[in-house]
C-alpha cells in the first residue's frame, strides 16, 4: 500500500506549468502523479532489497518501462556496468555452483570427444588419401569406401597385453552403416548360456606406410554391460593388431583413420590411414 504525505507533497509539488493559479482537480491530480509514482518505485525498490537479504541472492527486475522510468528517473541497478551484474549475481546466486560443475562436464566430454574427432565437421568432407583408393578399387576390387573413426593412439592402444584397438561405436562416423544385419547379428551371438567366446571375423586390413601393405586383423564387437542392465558397443581389432604395431612401429599420441570399404562379392575389409604425431584433427 502507498501513503503520500504532506511532506512528500510539499517538497516535490510544483504548479509553474500551470496557467491557472488556482488549480482544477484535475491538475493537482496531473502535479502529484508523478510524486506518488516516484515513491511507489522507492518502496518497491527497498522491498525487493529486503527480499534479496533473505534470499542471499538478487531478485532480476525485468527490463520494462517502469514507472519512474517512463517519467525520466534512471535505478541505481540499470546504471550498473553488465559485468558488475554478472559479478553479483554470481556472488549471490546458489546455482552457480551447479552451473561450474555442468561446465566442467561439458568441457571434460569434449576433450574425450577430441580423442575421437568425432565432433570435428570436417570429417563429414573426408576422403581416402587417393594411393589407398586406387589400391583398394584397382587390386582388391573394393567399393563402398567410408571412414569409420579418427581416433588418437594411447598406450591401452599399443599394450601388447591388451593386443586390440577399440573403437565405441557411438565415436564412429558411419554409425550402424558399417555392418550388414546378418553381419552384427552374427558378431552379437554369444550363445544362451552366456559362456561362448566372443565371435570374430578376420577381415583383410590394408595399412599405410612407405608402401601399401596387407594384413590381417579380426574384427569383434564388444558388449560393454552397463549396472542398469543397457550395454554400450565397441569395434574391436584384434589377434595379429599387435603385429600390425610392431611392423609399422605405431606410436602413442599418434592419429590414425580407420576406414572400411567391401570386396568382390560384399566381404568387409579395413584400411588404416596413418595422419602423425600430435595431429590436430586436420583431414
Amino acid at each position: 500500500m502507498l501513503l503520500l504525505t504532506m511532506d512528500d507533497v510539499k517538497e516535490n509539488l510544483d504548479f509553474s506549468n500551470m496557467k491557472n493559479k488556482k488549480p482544477t482537480p484535475f491538475e493537482w491530480l496531473l502535479a502529484i502523479t508523478p510524486i506518488a509514482l516516484e515513491k511507489l518505485h522507492l518502496q518497491e525498490k527497498h522491498e525487493r532489497l529486503a527480499q534479496e537479504s533473505k534470499l542471499k541472492r538478487p531478485i532480476i527486475v525485468p527490463e520494462t518501462t517502469t514507472a519512474t522510468t517512463a517519467l525520466g528517473h534512471h535505478d541505481d541497478d540499470q546504471e550498473t556496468t553488465p559485468s558488475k551484474k554478472r559479478k553479483r549475481n554470481i556472488m549471490f546466486d546458489g546455482s552457480s555452483t551447479r552451473e561450474k560443475k555442468a561446465n566442467v562436464m561439458r568441457t571434460r566430454r569434449r576433450r574425450i570427444d577430441r580423442d575421437y574427432f568425432v565432433d570435428d565437421p570436417r570429417l563429414e568432407q573426408a576422403t581416402i588419401p587417393e594411393r589407398f583408393r586406387q589400391h583398394i578399387e584397382t587390386r582388391l576390387n573394393g567399393r563402398d569406401i567410408m571412414l569409420i573413426v579418427q581416433k588418437r593412439l594411447y598406450a591401452s592402444d599399443l599394450d601388447p597385453n591388451e593386443g586390440r584397438l577399440s573403437i565405441p561405436v557411438k565415436k564412429t562416423m558411419c554409425g550402424g552403416l558399417l555392418l550388414t544385419r546378418d553381419e552384427e547379428e552374427w558378431l552379437r551371438d554369444r550363445g544362451h548360456d552366456g559362456k561362448k567366446a566372443v565371435p570374430g571375423m578376420e577381415l583383410k586390413l590394408v595399412v599405410d606406410g612407405p608402401e601399401l601393405g596387407e594384413g590381417k586383423v579380426v574384427f569383434k564387437l564388444w558388449a560393454m554391460k552397463k549396472k542398469n542392465g543397457r550395454a554400450s558397443y565397441m569395434y574391436v581389432l584384434a589377434r595379429y593388431w599387435n603385429d600390425v604395431v610392431k611392423a609399422h612401429g605405431l606410436g602413442e599420441r599418434e592419429v590414425v583413420q580407420v576406414w572400411g570399404f567391401r570386396m568382390g562379392e560384399g566381404e568387409l575389409g579395413l584400411a588404416l590411414v596413418r595422419l602423425g604425431k600430435e595431429h590436430d584433427g586436420e583431414v
